[in-house]
């Protein structure tokens, strides 16, 4: 799952490689040492965070809102999901950095990433989903393929 507020959701007193390599170990996915960290700038080349070594050892106050949230988008990653919830990814940043990360998350979609991606913003719904949904009260009252669509499922 990704937040809206990648603030939040990253402790600030670890640095990012702490953030990431947490889950790999606890999750056996890598081993500490060297494997670990081509593991994390593995991550972070995938979100676009490069060079991966300078990012590494930054903490969260370190970073803009877009590195924030890339680094909340790998941290989901970490596990391969089949499926990733992204929640209002773009409500906390800028326009031009949530359109950054809107173009991350489709080449994500492209690579074989599912996504969900929730939103209040019907111009962002139909910009990078392939699929819209809107609920009212829980309940589904409309369901399209999205015209302007970019390919990210929703």
């Amino acid at each position: 799952m990704v937040l809206q507020d990648p603030f939040s959701s990253l402790n600030p007193v670890h640095d990012v490689h702490y953030h990431l390599a947490r889950p790999l170990i606890v999750h056996s996915t890598a081993r500490r040492g060297h494997a670990l960290d081509v593991a994390v700038a593995d991550l972070l080349a995938r979100v676009a965070l490069t060079p991966p070594e300078v990012f590494m050892r930054k903490y969260p106050h370190e970073l803009s809102g877009g590195q924030r949230q890339r680094v909340a988008i790998a941290r989901a990653l970490v596990n391969s999901p089949e499926l990733l919830l992204a929640d209002e990814p773009t409500g906390a940043l800028d326009t031009a950095t949530g359109q950054e990360i809107g173009r991350l998350l489709t080449e994500l979609n492209a690579a074989g990433q599912t996504l969900v991606l929730v939103t209040h913003d019907p111009a962002l719904a139909v910009r990078y989903a392939a699929r819209t949904i809107r609920l009212v009260d829980g309940q589904v009252v409309d369901g399209r393929a999205a015209t302007a669509g970019a390919g990210v499922g929703a």
